[in-house]
């Protein structure tokens, strides 16, 4: 039972108090882990400057890109972009792009903002463009 307390308790009392630094107190580390794995993408088709955004997981499902959309994860860089091509090819369009953040184990990380054509441009392994 002390036990019990002592887990559930101890990182709210760090959370809440905010003393000193204590092997002994818990940090706070909810779902720590979860989602580093992930890509949040934001697709769109670039017109000059306007850009209407894509329903990507509407045209996977529509376009049968993928065999299932609920097991549909963009877990890397490479990912994205083999996405993005795909849906250049499947929409027929000239110039799309994405703003992406991927999942590490303290928060979202922007990996890009939506400046390249996904259709012309190939990532190397680091994320960064050729």
């Amino acid at each position: 039972m002390v036990l019990a307390a002592w887990l559930a308790l101890s990182p709210s009392y760090r959370y809440i108090v905010k003393p000193p630094k204590s092997p002994w107190i818990l940090d706070w580390a909810m779902f720590r882990g979860h989602g580093s794995d992930m890509c949040d993408v934001r697709y769109f088709i670039a017109h000059g400057d306007e850009r209407e955004e894509i329903d990507w997981m509407a045209v996977v499902e529509e376009k049968g890109l993928h065999r299932s959309k609920r097991r549909l994860r963009l877990r890397s860089i490479q990912e994205v972009h083999r996405m993005g091509r795909q849906l250049c090819v499947a929409l027929d369009e000239p110039d799309i792009r994405a703003k992406i953040r991927c999942g590490s184990s303290t928060t979202w990380r922007r990996r890009g903002k939506g400046k390249a054509n996904m259709c012309t441009t190939v990532p190397r392994p680091d994320g960064k463009r050729k």
